[in-house]
């Protein structure tokens, strides 16, 4: 149902989707032009229209956001849910070595940026 739904809404608002997602465990999807804070539920629409088991089994994309909207209750879990990785972007904390060492420790990865 759910996938239904964000099907219709990426349609009423004109997007179309071109391409396939490659058939790889790790790899990361680039989504650009970032114009708006509504970019993300085009993309969250993408995520539940492709993945359907008989498509793509293995596409379960994560992205990063900030921490303070998961440390929101009730809206963290939700985001967690979804694939939220919480980043600090308050210090200096490396983000690309805490991304690369994402990536290691799990055999299917698939990062949404």
């Amino acid at each position: 149902m759910r996938r239904l739904l964000f099907k219709w809404l990426y349609k009423y608002y004109g997007w179309q989707l071109n391409g396939t997602l490659p058939q790889l465990d790790k790899y990361v999807i680039v989504v650009a032009p970032h114009t708006s804070n509504w970019d993300f539920f085009l993309a969250v629409c993408i995520k539940y229209m492709e993945h359907e088991p008989s498509k793509n089994k293995y596409f379960k994309p994560k992205f990063l956001i900030k921490k303070s909207y998961i440390d929101i209750p009730l809206v963290g879990w939700l985001l967690k849910s979804m694939g939220a990785y919480p980043v600090d972007r308050s210090k200096n904390l490396k983000l690309v070595d805490q991304i690369v060492e994402i990536f290691n420790k799990n055999k299917r990865f698939v990062m949404t940026i």
